[in-house]
């Protein structure tokens, strides 16, 4: 016990303090353990390992105590695509269609890059059609009865009768409707089969799909006409029917049909594509030779 007077320690049951001979009578004898600092404390228990073992409580059921995990912060983030990056994508998937879908089209799991890449091809396709118009305008061709055979005058001045918003809107929304269209049968078309499919992969593979049609018909076709004008159509078809490959052979990727189901599956596809294709190009073709009668007409009215 400690003295009152001067504080010395002395022993239990003294009666005088051996320092200064304080009488101890009375004095309790104090039993609590000096208070540690608060910041020793924290670092004797932030020092200690975490104990994993159960601990058993009063009613004997077991209960694990464990640190709290921190949440995961690493995961994977959205495949991002460069602006080159598309057009490399379509390339590999031209040129190794087998291969280059199993390998890109994870990058298609998000719907932003579906949909730029729907976008890009269109763009294009409306962007190289815009040329073509623009050329065929300036480029007028006339039989010379002198030499006996045809004459090519650039007649720049009819850049100026163009109708640039419609050529440009037109093409564009068709353009991009080919590639929706193709996207929501074969998603329709899965649901029915029950087969869980992502909108955003179809869209992505309808987009690379179309792409070697429009190569074709809009970039090969008009170049070998001017070398032999026989050659346009083949070229032609044979973009559509790679264009063709190329959704059979990534849709059968992505909704997974097996056995003879999968054959019907694309035939029933396709068909509803074609059909559609064909309704509107009659359209298309009817609605050109009704405003080439009109522009006759008006020649002899």
């Amino acid at each position: 016990m400690n003295c009152p007077n001067c504080g010395t320690s002395n022993n239990v049951g003294s009666k005088f303090c051996i320092r200064c001979g304080q009488s101890l009578e009375g004095v309790q004898v104090s039993t609590e353990q000096p208070i540690q600092s608060s910041e020793t404390s924290s670092q004797e228990v932030s020092s200690q390992p975490i104990n994993n073992t159960p601990i058993q409580n009063e009613n004997n059921f077991q209960t694990n105590v464990a640190p709290q995990q921190p949440m995961n912060t690493n995961a994977a983030p959205a495949a991002k695509v460069s602006f080159m990056g598309y057009f490399f994508i379509i390339l590999a998937v031209i040129l190794k269609p087998f291969t280059a879908f199993k390998e890109e089209l994870n990058k298609f799991n998000s719907f932003k890059n579906s949909a730029i890449m729907s976008l890009i091809v269109s763009g294009v396709g409306t962007l190289i059609n815009l040329i073509t118009t623009m050329l065929n305008s300036v480029m007028v061709k006339s039989y010379d009865w002198s030499s006996g055979g045809y004459k090519t005058t650039w007649t720049w001045e009819n850049l100026k009768e163009i109708k640039y918003l419609e050529v440009v809107g037109k093409n564009f929304l068709i353009y991009l409707g080919v590639i929706v269209a193709i996207a929501v049968v074969y998603y329709i078309a899965s649901l029915i089969v029950k087969k869980q499919t992502n909108f955003s992969r179809l869209l992505g593979i309808s987009a690379i799909a179309v792409a070697p049609m429009l190569v074709c018909s809009l970039v090969l076709s008009p170049l070998l006409a001017l070398i032999w004008a026989e050659l346009a159509m083949p070229i032609t078809l044979i973009g559509a029917i790679y264009t063709i490959v190329l959704v059979y052979e990534g849709m059968n990727n992505e909704v997974l049909v097996e056995g003879n189901a999968k054959y019907y599956f694309n035939l029933v596809c396709l068909s509803i594509l074609g059909i559609a294709a064909y309704y509107l190009y009659m359209k298309l073709f009817m609605s050109s030779i009704s405003g080439g009668l009109e522009d006759i007409m008006d020649l002899f009215g």
